[in-house]
């Protein structure tokens, strides 16, 4: 199972920003998925609501969707084009946990 926390932004701002974060905040914060099936899926709705405000923004920095299903723990960020370093931009935190053991 992998969990997703709360999402953020950091650095960046502005409409585009904004629209991303509350699709964020309404519809993945706190919420979880059974495996790297839907992860991926998750990842690919993001890329497309990315791809939907980069066209209904044209003269705005553009977004890029990254999401890695990594062992443990990552995040699912959402940065500008041709940044290498993802230091700024929209973070969605996740975890891959496990369902409790009852003894």
């Amino acid at each position: 199972m992998i969990a997703f926390g709360r999402s953020y932004a950091y650095s960046v701002q502005g409409r585009k920003v904004d629209e991303i974060l509350q699709l964020l905040n309404e519809g993945y914060d706190f919420t979880y998925v059974k495996d790297e099936k839907e992860f991926m899926s998750v990842v690919a709705s993001l890329q497309k609501k990315v791809d939907e405000l980069n066209k209904k923004y044209p003269k705005t920095v553009k977004y890029a969707v990254v999401g890695k299903l990594s062992a443990q723990e990552g995040s699912i960020t959402i940065g500008t084009v041709g940044t290498a370093v993802r230091t700024k931009g929209i973070f969605l935190k996740f975890w891959c946990v496990r369902p409790m053991s009852g003894k």
